[in-house]
């Protein structure tokens, strides 16, 4: 009951850490002022939230701000395609629900008639609510590097189809648009999102590829538009910088999938292993079976015969 009594003074506090109104910095300021925004018609879910998801969302992110990364937590979620609300209501209703889910089970039982300590019923709702905090955010993280890995091949397929397009004799901005255009799935999308930003804001391509590149966490990206940068506007020498590094690029994403299937295949090893130890022990046991059938009669005869 103590433990019990220290969880609910933890979960007050945080509550009212939460709900204490906080100054966002500057830098945060502005990256929202340059993030994309919706159109008129999207839908009004933020002003109709309901109190118990604005709780939420207010505990889950003073959970996930405050004992985390913020900036890495903030790509995660932008490469993720998720937004830190929905991140906040997951981060607090679950280990909510775990707790509420033990405690309903442990009611049940005592009404049923099975005698369970509250300690051990308290550990076991700890332990779930621990679990289910850091679930979250170890499937947010698995599923920003699988898009991220996804990324940067599409990264590679674009660079090689504007470097085919520069080689043909367009421009850099048609090689870089008509690329974009060509290709297919979210990679290309956001892509295409930062060269129209680029050009209704009457800013350079690389400028947006290099803060699409640092949103999302690409260093690929952003060695790309240094490189391109240097280059400076000679269509040649751009050219060559991109070929270059899409051959790094291409090497780099197929080195790391032989590591890859390397590390699979020493995985699978211990599993091989022990299906074929118990394929040993299935068909040795017939053996040593009928090898303990047949001793038995050997000995009894030999104890018989001998005085």
């Amino acid at each position: 009951m103590l433990v019990l009594g220290a969880g609910v003074g933890t979960g007050v506090l945080l509550v009212l850490h939460s709900l204490r109104p906080t100054t966002l910095p500057m830098d945060q300021v502005f990256d929202a002022v340059e993030r994309p925004g919706m159109t008129f018609n999207a839908p009004e879910s933020v002003a109709r939230d309901r109190p118990l998801r604005r709780l939420l969302i207010a505990v889950g992110k003073s959970m996930s701000l405050g004992l985390g990364d913020d900036n890495a937590l903030r790509r995660d979620l932008a490469v993720a395609g998720s937004t830190l609300e929905d991140h906040a209501i997951v981060k607090a209703g679950t280990p909510a629900a775990a707790l509420l889910a033990c405690y309903s089970i442990w009611v049940i039982g005592q009404a049923v008639g099975l005698g369970i300590s509250p300690l051990w019923v308290t550990l076991i709702a700890l332990s779930a609510a621990g679990l289910a905090f850091i679930v979250p955010d170890a499937r947010l993280r698995a599923r920003a590097s699988a898009r991220r890995v996804a990324f940067r091949h599409a990264l590679s397929a674009y660079l090689d189809l504007v470097t085919v397009i520069m080689s043909g004799g367009g421009g850099l901005l048609t090689a870089l648009q008509g690329a974009a255009d060509a290709g297919d799935g979210w990679a290309f999308a956001e892509i295409r999102a930062a060269l129209d930003r680029a050009r209704l804001s009457n800013r350079t391509p690389w400028s947006q590829l290099g803060l699409l590149g640092e949103r999302f966490d690409i260093p690929e990206l952003q060695d790309l538009v240094a490189a391109a940068e240097l280059a400076g506007s000679e269509g040649a020498r751009i050219s060559e910088s991109i070929a270059t590094k899409s051959d790094v690029l291409r090497s780099r994403l197929q080195a790391e999938v032989e590591q890859t299937s390397e590390s699979l295949t020493e995985q699978m090893l211990l599993p091989v292993g022990l299906v074929l130890v118990a394929l040993f022990l299935f068909l040795g046991f017939a053996v040593f079976d009928q090898f303990g059938q047949s001793s038995t009669p050997f000995t009894i005869s030999f104890l018989a015969i001998t005085p």
